[in-house]
């Protein structure tokens, strides 16, 4: 329950995180000097609809995962339990993935324009909910058996493969947002495919539902919260498409909320950290006062982040975006004051 513990947990996990997820936030240019306005509008909604499927079929698993995996200190029983749940939220996310597809058309024909939303990219979308819940899983097994270089390894191998593979597929084989899901499901799956090769010896070919079901009835209770945090963060974009906003608009909005994605990346660099710290410090001494101190410095670093960010937000947008997009800077700081509140609960569900 060491301060200490913590920020240098955040060096090494957070640090690989920030890479990761700084490198798709550098790609935003390149997206909006490719894709049209109203394509990259569109791309702001299949991903709300993504994040939609994908919260909803892992169920918060990875949180009832994270909660129990230390209750487990016999090998054997540590592999039935990380198998069992590999299997299970493999099983949900393809029934996921089967609904999405089933949904398509409908999706297609009130959110989409009929020349993006095809047949085969809802097929993709849904390669991609179980390849990624997978690299989910498998990600936090490693950080939670502190397998630092393979962590390191399977989580910049997703992000240099998938960036390189969505650059490629869309400047220059013009396969638009196609070319962005295909990358992100070649990344994910040679991802998978090392971590895995890591974990060889703890992953069995046996499912037991017992070990699953305390997880499950932990993370199920999560779901609502979890599917309120969704609203909040996406379904703007689905309302606004229903409520007659062109995709255009949308497609400003969406830059605007890249900015609040910053202040999530930093955020990262403590939860991967916080949840195992927290869990440990459950029920012990002195667990209230590092609860509090956490709170505190979160506080004092997001306000000074989102501060920063806010007053170089118009020079960037200037420099990454066409003249049209410029309004996005209007909107970008109000995004950046609801996101630290709302991200807040990583820190506070758990004191």
């Amino acid at each position: 329950m060491k301060i200490k513990s913590l920020i240098s947990g955040a060096m090494v996990y957070g640090g690989i995180n920030i890479i990761q997820k700084s490198i798709t936030v550098f790609l935003v240019p390149i997206y909006l000097a490719v894709l049209s306005p109203e394509e990259y509008g569109s791309l702001e909604i299949i991903i709300a609809i993504y994040a939609f499927f994908a919260l909803l079929f892992t169920m918060q698993m990875e949180g009832g995962f994270q909660r129990f995996f230390y209750d487990h200190k016999n090998p054997e029983k540590q592999k039935l339990y990380l198998s069992s749940h590999l299997y299970f939220i493999g099983i949900t996310h393809i029934l996921g993935a089967f609904i999405l597809l089933l949904g398509s058309e409908y999706i297609n024909a009130n959110l989409l324009s009929s020349s993006i939303g095809t047949r085969y990219l809802f097929i993709l979308l849904g390669l991609n909910l179980l390849s990624r819940c997978f690299t989910t899983l498998l990600l936090i097994t490693l950080r939670f058996k502190n397998h630092k270089y393979f962590f390191g390894i399977g989580a910049i191998t997703d992000t240099i493969i998938t960036s390189a593979t969505a650059v490629i597929l869309l400047v220059y084989f013009e396969m638009g947002i196609m070319g962005i899901y295909l990358g992100q499901f070649i990344g994910s799956f040679i991802s998978n495919l090392l971590m895995t090769y890591r974990l060889r010896k703890e992953i069995i070919f046996n499912f037991d539902f017992m070990y699953v079901l305390p997880s499950l009835k932990y993370s199920i209770y999560l779901v609502p919260g979890v599917m309120i945090g969704w609203t909040l963060a996406y379904y703007n974009r689905i309302f606004m498409s229903t409520s007659g906003v062109e995709l255009e608009n949308i497609a400003i909005f969406g830059l605007a909320n890249k900015f609040s994605l910053l202040i999530i990346i930093a955020l990262n660099a403590l939860k991967l950290v916080w949840h195992p710290e927290a869990i440990n410090a459950i029920g012990k001494k002195g667990s209230n006062e590092f609860y509090s101190r956490v709170f505190n410095y979160y506080v004092a670093v997001m306000v000074f982040a989102g501060g920063i960010i806010t007053i170089f937000v118009k020079l960037i947008i200037n420099a990454i975006a066409p003249a049209s997009y410029s309004y996005a800077a209007t909107i970008a700081p109000m995004l950046i004051a609801a996101t630290i509140l709302n991200c807040s609960v990583i820190v506070t569900s758990m004191g």
